[in-house]
């Protein structure tokens, strides 16, 4: 064998395939959903200094739990819509065809974080893209940058917990967002968080319970917090820079927490357009 190739490797109980590919001998397991997996991408590079996984390597096509560690010149895909539990562990990710980690429609993924780990996705791409519904948890750091969105799903984005910085055009897109717990950093040349219509399975909402939230915006016609339907605040610190702080098209209800805009606390929700509180939206329904 040529350690001077990439080699990955699958550790668990399973089906072991072994076999040759782009750059060089792999190990891969198929398991079920209440099976483990850890996934170890070594130190070891090519000639050409490529740390590209083999094609379809690092593809999870089965429901179960699945660790990953080391550098990914490539993408995570989840392929299935069983329950899919991801463990960042110390790992970066940069993808030069579409995002970091893309996850079909229907899929139901959990995200732990472990550790430090970054995400890049390519140009004009999610960082992280979901078609289904997408948890983040955990005690560890994820770093992502990105051209579109940061953290993208059609369904719903639940965070709860672990420190997430994200730099990015629009921060954290869904059609129901919900922050129960965590540290989230963004920088965004567009909205912060935005709930926007992509999925039927849920009414468009964002909804705040906890965690600590630092938004900073561009300028222009952004927002730190965009909710094509309805926003609700009942905990943790909202700390909001930027021209507009919020924005909502349905109803806004605030009954705990601390908000902070561009440097001074505030006690009530105000909408971009009618500078209202807790009452209705300010115009129609929109895709925005």
């Amino acid at each position: 064998m040529n350690f001077n190739q990439k080699i990955a490797l699958g550790l668990g109980t399973g089906v072991l395939v072994a076999g040759l590919g782009i750059g060089g001998f792999y190990l891969a397991n198929h398991f079920t959903e209440n099976e483990t997996t850890t996934v170890v991408v070594s130190d070891a590079v090519s000639d050409t200094g490529s740390t590209e996984l083999v094609e379809d390597k690092n593809k999870i096509t089965s429901g179960g739990t699945y660790t990953f560690t080391g550098n990914i010149d490539g993408k995570i895909s989840v392929d299935t819509s069983e329950k899919v539990t991801i463990v960042l562990n110390g790992v970066s990710i940069k993808s030069s065809d579409g995002a970091a980690i893309k996850c079909q429609e229907g899929s139901n993924v959990t995200i732990q974080l472990v550790g430090s780990s970054t995400i890049t996705g390519a140009a004009e791409s999610d960082g992280i893209n979901s078609e289904g519904d997408l948890t983040i948890e955990g005690d560890g750091t994820l770093t992502i940058k990105a051209d579109d969105d940061g953290i993208h799903a059609d369904g719903k984005i639940e965070i709860n917990g672990g420190t997430i910085n994200i730099t990015a055009a629009e921060g954290i897109e869904a059609t129901y967002v919900v922050v129960n717990d965590g540290a989230i950093n963004i920088s965004a040349s567009d909205d912060g968080i935005n709930a926007a219509n992509k999925s039927t399975d849920y009414s468009v909402a964002v909804e705040i319970n906890g965690g600590d939230i630092t938004i900073k915006m561009g300028q222009g016609d952004t927002d730190g917090i965009d909710s094509n339907g309805d926003l609700t605040i009942t905990g943790g610190t909202v700390n909001i820079t930027g021209q507009s702080a919020f924005d909502y098209d349905g109803t806004a209800k605030y009954t705990g927490g601390t908000l902070i805009v561009n440097g001074e606390t505030v006690t009530k929700i105000t909408n971009q357009f009618e500078n209202d509180t807790q009452g209705g939206g300010g115009r129609p329904m929109m895709m925005r």
